[in-house]
């Protein structure tokens, strides 16, 4: 058994010594290209490792140029949009300067016609219904119609009547006088004063009419007096309409 192990060891001490006594007899070039490879191995890896960082490069850059690409196009169409609301605005000025410009022409003429259309109603009252510059026409557009609609003498006689006698029966309606009730087809007005402030009787009358079995009214237009005229009195005029 020793023997076996001496043998043993005899042989590891002789692969040792070997090994080193080759080791001694290479050149420092031999040694440094048997560790580190071979210098061509070396210059193939540099260039492959170049030739990455090259295409690695070359990818960031086209992404790059796309985003640009992107973002040039996003601002052409907020370009093109600002440009349109711009043209958009100036035409609309546009239109609203020459819609001044023809209404400023056309007052006197339309002052004119007016004239006809409020002559049909009290003088005392008409200031209520003439048509304000610059808004709405509501009131005189229906008196206008008024003036123009055809009569209907069955409809017209009976309307009048429940007007009249509705308001003389109404709780406040001795604190109304009533100026002139016409109706005529389709239209209807009144025309009166009052000694409530504001005209808040007529209004209480008004709003209860709408609850009669004979109102047939689409709606009604009002008008009353700011201030008191006549000796405290309000005036009102007030128009019935079934069709807008």
């Amino acid at each position: 058994m020793d023997t076996i192990i001496k043998i043993i060891a005899g042989i590891i001490i002789g692969s040792c010594a070997t090994w080193f006594l080759l080791e001694s007899q290479l050149t420092p070039q031999e040694v440094q290209k048997k560790h580190t490879g071979s210098p061509q191995v070396i210059s193939n890896a540099t260039d492959y490792l170049r030739q990455d960082s090259k295409g690695i490069r070359e990818q960031e850059l086209e992404a790059k140029v796309v985003e640009l690409t992107e973002e040039l196009q996003e601002s052409r169409q907020e370009l093109a949009k600002a440009e349109k609301t711009k043209k958009a605005v100036i035409n609309r000025l546009q239109r609203q300067q020459e819609a001044n410009v023809s209404q400023q022409q056309g007052e006197p003429e339309a002052g004119k016609k007016n004239e006809k259309y409020l002559a049909e109603a009290p003088e005392s009252h008409r200031r209520l219904i003439e048509p304000p510059k610059g808004q709405m026409k509501t009131s005189f557009d229906f008196h206008k119609d008024f003036v123009d609609e055809e009569m209907d003498i069955s409809w017209a006689l009976e309307k009048e009547q429940q007007i009249t006698s509705y308001i003389q029966h109404h709780k406040r309606g001795s604190e109304v006088s009533l100026k002139r009730v016409k109706c005529k087809k389709t239209i209807c007005e009144i025309y009166g004063e009052t000694y409530s402030q504001k005209g808040e009787a007529w209004s209480q009358i008004t709003e209860g009419m709408r609850g009669q079995p004979w109102w047939d009214f689409l709606g009604s237009s009002s008008s009353t007096s700011g201030s008191a005229v006549n000796s405290g009195q309000y005036l009102f005029a007030s128009i019935l309409y079934k069709n807008f």
